[in-house]
């Protein structure tokens, strides 16, 4: 994980309702049930992309549920959206979902196995913050758990992309997806 000295990360997979903590305000992302997947890419407010462009991956929407499953040899599958970082910078924001796995480490590659959150902020093209997968479990089979990751954004970041990235055998399902500003500064996960 790259991490810019202002920054500050930490993740979690405990139940934050109720918890002083806990994110607040608006839901800055869009599609909050994956309804647009099947538009035309100009229409979508999630955007996917694969390792080699293998089609390797399925994805698909239904009840709020995404579920993201691999058929064959490519390692990684990524679905983000891009929120206006500029309106962020200085702020902590925490990104979450509710997850549920049925996922098997792979036996084809180095990337970090697993389904779950990932979270990219670059300034000036440099990363500066890269949280991938930084979340247990993000292997195994699951009921549905809550996962969150809590950053803050550099001041003058220019890119952000948030999303759901599957870099196993199995299918990784998604609900509940958020962006918001942590509540607190002193809270720590």
């Amino acid at each position: 994980m790259t991490l810019a000295a202002v920054t500050f990360l930490s993740a979690c997979s405990r139940d934050t309702e109720g918890d002083a903590c806990a994110p607040r305000g608006k839901n800055m992302l869009q599609d909050l049930t994956f309804s647009t997947l099947s538009n035309p890419r100009s229409q979508r407010e999630w955007l996917s992309s694969e390792h080699a462009a293998g089609q390797t991956f399925e994805y698909s929407a239904s009840d709020g549920i995404l579920k993201i499953f691999k058929t064959g040899g490519e390692p990684w599958f990524l679905l983000t959206q891009s929120p206006d970082p500029a309106t962020l910078g200085g702020k902590r924001i925490t990104f979450g979902a509710e997850l549920k796995l049925d996922l098997q480490k792979p036996t084809d590659h180095a990337f970090t196995p697993g389904g779950g959150l990932a979270l990219l902020a670059r300034k000036g093209g440099k990363v500066v913050i890269n949280s991938t997968l930084d979340h247990e479990p993000r292997l195994g089979t699951t009921e549905w758990l809550p996962m969150s990751i809590t950053v803050k954004i550099p001041p003058g970041t220019d890119t952000l992309r948030v999303g759901f990235l599957h870099q196993a055998e199995g299918t990784l399902r998604v609900r509940k997806p958020f962006l918001k500003l942590a509540a607190k500064e002193d809270c720590l996960d």
